[in-house]
């Protein structure tokens, strides 16, 4: 090859590469170009967490009817903040129902119940809380989602809670067997005899729903027991009366008497004028106000089974004094026992409350479920006396809760201030000195 075609071959080669070094820097300005084109680029939008009730774990992530949990939410490796729009989607269609709603203190909910809240890329948790509207048919059916910007923007994050509620509360009062005296000729107690009864009470519930997990702060401690209020009116009469003159008694002395009686009447307001409310709190030191200690709830239905028989004792009537003009003139004692009859009017209230507690201290009554009534109007001169029971419904009365021992019904029927003695005005006697 001479000179000129080397030289010219060289010029050739050496054309080549700057051609295709100029293409090579030519794409590559094209790249960065591009990629300055695209704001944000750099930018990272990180991770939306909702903590329900500030906790990772899902078992605690329930609440009643009415009730609240607290929230957080807040952006993880954001390096910019975030606009947010918390929703609580209705449950099922047509139109569906609410399960949850929100509320932020000092922050005003949108028209349609959702809640705007900016996160800060600094990852600081923002405080929100949740409440329970309508009970869930399924665990985790009520939703929270977080969408980024609007209610209909990207959801970013959902998380789960459940509304727990009580289906097919009842308050069961059943009759029992029949009233007889102890003893016909020398009575000393109006009873049920052996292991009867007057009447049963079954209070139950079915927990929803059915898979809702109790080993959680918010059921854990939730029972279920009743209570019973009572008004009570006994009176027992005595006949055959004997009259003993004094050494007080002048002749002309007169004495004209009915047989005896003795009523208690609880509560009552003569006696005791603090006590507001139309029946006494029927319960003991151990359960107060309830009647019967709560157990725990439980998945499925939960029962508390307890029974009542009020017993009057027949206590003897010693002498009774006759004193007229200041005189003691006479006593008389009346030799039989006629009859008892006991009139009580009873309430009954399915409820729920707290079980663990201190000793002594009351339980707490959380929530009242279903009512019911019975009735004790039995006379020992008469047979086949037995209690009357109605049926539970809603509750249409209020509840005396007292943890005053001293409205106690056991502690009033008992309490001989509550004791009226006196007379009947017919049949008499009249004894002449």
């Amino acid at each position: 090859m001479n000179m000129t075609n080397r030289v010219l071959e060289v010029g050739r080669n050496w054309l080549g590469v700057m051609a295709l070094a100029l293409c090579l820097a030519g794409s590559a300005r094209a790249q960065v170009g591009a990629l300055a084109d695209q704001p944000g680029s750099q930018e990272t939008e990180g991770n939306v967490v909702i903590w329900v009730n500030n906790t990772e774990s899902p078992v605690d992530d329930v609440m009643p009817i009415g009730g609240s949990l607290p929230c957080t939410i807040n952006l993880t490796g954001a390096t910019q903040d975030m606009s947010v729009v918390l929703v609580a989607p209705k449950v099922g269609s047509n139109p569906g129902s609410t399960r949850l709603s929100l509320y932020k203190q000092g922050t005003a909910n949108n028209s349609d119940g959702s809640l705007s809240l900016t996160l800060l890329k600094s990852g600081v948790g923002v405080e929100f809380s949740i409440s329970g509207v309508s009970g869930s048919m399924n665990v985790g059916d009520g939703k929270i989602e977080a969408h980024k910007g609007s209610a209909t923007g990207d959801v970013k994050q959902t998380e789960d809670a459940s509304v727990y509620w009580f289906q097919s509360p009842h308050m069961f009062v059943t009759q029992g067997s029949e009233y007889k005296l102890d003893n016909v000729l020398a009575p000393t107690k109006y009873e049920v005899p052996g292991t009867g009864v007057a009447v049963s009470f079954r209070s139950q519930l079915v927990l929803m729903p059915l898979d809702v997990p109790t080993n959680n702060a918010h059921l854990a401690n939730v029972g279920l027991s009743f209570v019973q209020n009572v008004s009570a009116v006994v009176i027992s009469s005595w006949t055959n009366p004997v009259l003993q003159w004094t050494n007080q008694a002048i002749a002309g002395d007169t004495v004209t008497k009915g047989n005896f009686t003795r009523t208690i009447i609880i509560p009552n307001q003569a006696v005791d004028p603090t006590i507001t409310q139309d029946q006494a709190n029927d319960t003991s030191a151990s359960a107060m106000p309830l009647y019967t200690e709560p157990v725990y709830l439980h998945t499925g239905m939960t029962v508390n089974d307890s029974n009542d028989t009020p017993t009057m004792p027949i206590e003897p009537i010693g002498a009774i004094a006759i004193v007229q003009g200041g005189r003691h003139i006479a006593d008389i004692t009346f030799q039989k026992f006629a009859k008892v009859q006991m009139n009580h009017s009873f309430s009954d209230w399915c409820v729920t409350s707290d079980v663990g507690k201190a000793p002594f201290e009351p339980f707490t009554v959380k929530s009242v479920l279903k009512e019911n009534s019975w009735a004790l109007n039995v006379d020992s001169s008469l047979s086949n006396q037995k209690a009357t029971v109605g049926s539970d419904h809603s509750v249409t009365s209020p509840v005396n809760l007292s943890t005053n021992s001293a409205e106690f019904a056991t502690t009033l029927i008992n309490n001989p201030n509550y004791r009226m003695d006196g007379f009947e005005a017919y049949p008499t006697t009249t004894w002449t000195k």
